[in-house]
């Protein structure tokens, strides 16, 4: 057996859900022809879906370099990879270059506007999710992630039009039910806001579902059933920056500071210019007594956020008395 018809008989294997054997038989592939580009390739696939996020980046690397005639494909499974590991920086080249190469490709759109959102962009988010729209008007995920662009710039009833769309699309989205709960939080009413929110639980848990849902927690002051919320979450998985800022929120409302401010490092080392997790770091340092270390963080607040950033104010104020107690 040769290489090709070792990946031909793991392909076969996956077919039947064997994932094992089929990861046994690329192996087998690359030990007979390391530069085997398809053979890493569907190793990354594997290692995907059990779970080794990390090891299938290293495999689509090695498939890039020994399969470049697919590299579209190949930069779009790795940029999820990288956006799952909170690479964030990294996960966008990838699908930049994906939708410089196949610009027609509407999912590459949507998850690049997925990656700026967590990287705290969400106008150059909108930009290609509008794209993706055009693209695909029918794109449910392209609307409902619209929305969540729109209701982090607190453009919420802009935000509730696109998860009315998506919900058009599919009564049963998720995201959208969720984004519209948060909304009509947001909105003033937060109670109904849970309601709706309760209304697509699901088993297993959507781990998004329960980020949104601590939010609304959060603002009717039931911190500890929000921690446990977002807990829950980053066990499933959503191991993103703001899950870990959202934590550190509730734990200051807790009085907890010192637990705080390693929920806000947690969230930074996920992504160093997440401007929430930068104040609400600074905020509990300064609740620690650690003016120096709150001062630190402060001025890399001031350095990425903007003028309009709603903690702008507060965050001046927090300067002013950090330098008074110096």
């Amino acid at each position: 057996m040769d290489a090709q018809q070792a990946v031909n008989a793991g392909l076969a294997l996956l077919e039947h859900g064997k994932r094992d054997e089929a990861l046994e038989q690329f192996e087998h592939a690359l030990g007979l022809e390391p530069k085997h580009g398809q053979a890493w390739f569907v190793k990354g696939c594997v290692m995907s879906e059990l779970g080794r996020t990390r090891d299938a980046a290293e495999c689509y690397l090695q498939s890039l370099q020994y399969a470049p005639a697919y590299a579209a494909l190949i930069l779009f499974n790795l940029g999820n990879c990288l956006r799952d590991l909170g690479e964030g920086e990294r996960a966008l080249e990838c699908f930049q270059s994906v939708t410089e190469m196949e610009p027609e490709n509407s999912d590459a759109w949507i998850n690049q506007g997925v990656v700026l959102d967590n990287l705290g962009q969400p106008e150059e988010a909108i930009a290609c999710y509008d794209t993706a729209i055009r693209l695909a008007p029918d794109d449910v995920d392209a609307w409902a992630n619209r929305g969540n662009s729109l209701r982090a710039l607190r453009e919420y009833d802009e935000a509730i039009e696109c998860y009315e769309k998506a919900l058009q699309l599919n009564p049963h989205s998720r995201a959208a039910l969720a984004g519209r709960g948060i909304c009509v939080a947001e909105l003033g009413d937060p109670e109904k806001g849970l309601r709706l929110i309760d209304q697509c639980n699901s088993e297993p848990p959507f781990p998004p579902l329960l980020i949104e849902r601590a939010t609304i927690l959060s603002q009717l002051n039931r911190f500890d059933e929000a921690i446990a919320d977002i807990d829950r979450a980053v066990r499933l998985g959503a191991n993103f920056p703001e899950a870990w800022s959202n934590r550190g929120e509730c734990l200051v409302r807790l009085g907890q500071f010192p637990e705080a401010v390693n929920s806000f490092e947690t969230a930074l080392a996920r992504n160093a210019r997440f401007v929430p997790a930068l104040y609400g770091k600074a905020r509990a340092l300064c609740l620690c007594q650690q003016m120096d270390a709150a001062r630190e963080a402060l001025e890399m607040y001031f350095a990425l956020a903007d003028e309009d950033d709603r903690r702008w104010e507060a965050a001046q104020q927090l300067r002013e008395f950090c330098w008074e107690e110096n």
